[in-house]
């Protein structure tokens, strides 16, 4: 799956998504769980 696809699931920006695989202290903890999930 491509982060683009991955992104649109979970209604995130693909920036978002990029920052919390990449562990940025700016991603909240909270998106942090609903991307883990």
């Amino acid at each position: 799956m491509k982060l683009k696809e991955f992104a649109k699931q979970l209604g995130l920006s693909p920036t978002t998504v990029s920052r919390a695989l990449s562990g940025y202290p700016e991603v909240s903890e909270k998106t942090r769980k609903r991307f883990r999930r």
